[in-house]
């Protein structure tokens, strides 16, 4: 199906005009193919990066208030915040649990691995903390 469909695109490139929307539209998809038709053949794949888009947003929408972060130690810290929570909020983990959790290991006199406490890892030694709602 997908074959056809190519075989059509590219005979119709040859009778309409390079800047009319048709055309334009052909100018689009053709360079594009192998990427739609590996789109086409895993189901998993999103269309679209509206994912990626949506977790930098806080950031773009802060950036006038991160100029208040109080010293260039102020914003690595924020940073390091922020890589936190969307680190768990993308491996569906409940936050506050998470981060209350992670400062009570990191309290202690001798704290667990890293990789304990990375949100996957963490998430399988509690599993009562995923999060089954998407925001």
């Amino acid at each position: 199906m997908l074959g056809e469909f190519r075989h059509w695109l590219q005979a119709t490139e040859q009778n309409v005009l390079p800047k009319s929307p048709v055309g334009q539209a052909l100018q689009y998809v053709l360079p594009r193919w192998d990427e739609l038709v590996r789109y086409c053949e895993n189901g998993a794949l999103s269309i679209d990066n509206d994912l990626s888009e949506r977790s930098v947003r806080p950031v773009a929408i802060g950036r006038k208030n991160h100029l208040f972060t109080g010293s260039d130690n102020g914003g690595k810290a924020a940073t390091v915040l922020y890589n936190i929570m969307a680190s768990a909020k993308a491996n569906q983990v409940e936050r506050f649990a998470y981060v209350r959790d992670l400062l009570i290991q990191l309290s202690r006199n001798s704290p667990p691995a890293v990789a304990a406490l990375l949100p996957n890892t963490w998430l399988a030694a509690h599993p009562e903390s995923r999060r089954c709602w998407s925001r």
